[in-house]
């Protein structure tokens, strides 16, 4: 039997990352904010304000934050920071299994959809969703909508 994605309720931990470039710490910090006045416990990995080239990281610090999150039994959901051309630099790296055991949301837009597709193909779900790179934009609506399917509402 196949393990399911849990919805999301006050209280859960969502780490964010930044598998692939540079994302503006104050964009960070604001969905930081802002998903914690919504209840839950965020947590900022290691590399993901970090800056390699236009990197946030080298290859292997980013590989390292994204799998340390995949593997993190306490990670409720893995919302990237933004998407760009690093992800696919990553993605064959990336061990699923621990992913399988203990499934979590996989959130992002843009090259985050290269995860998204390992994740079709693993028979998971995942959010094709706003990052936090556009949260101080998006509307409350978008924020919402986003809340929304964390959380299995319609």
């Amino acid at each position: 039997m196949k393990n399911e994605i849990k919805n999301l309720q006050k209280g859960d931990k969502i780490r964010i990352v930044a598998p692939a470039k540079i994302v503006d710490k104050s964009a960070v910090f604001f969905a930081k904010n802002l998903l914690e006045e919504r209840g839950y416990k965020v947590e900022i990995s290691e590399h993901c304000l970090g800056s390699y080239h236009f990197f946030s990281g080298t290859i292997h610090e980013r590989l390292s934050d994204f799998q340390s999150a995949l593997d993190d039994e306490t990670v409720d959901a893995i919302l990237c920071a933004r998407g760009g051309y690093g992800c696919v630099q990553i993605l064959d790296s990336l061990q699923w299994a621990s992913f399988l055991r203990h499934p979590k949301w996989i959130i992002g837009y843009s090259d985050i959809t290269f995860f998204h597709a390992r994740i079709t193909q693993l028979e998971q779900k995942s959010i094709h969703g706003t990052v936090p790179l556009n949260f101080e934009t998006n509307t409350p609506e978008a924020i919402q909508s986003l809340i929304n399917a964390l959380e299995g509402k319609e």
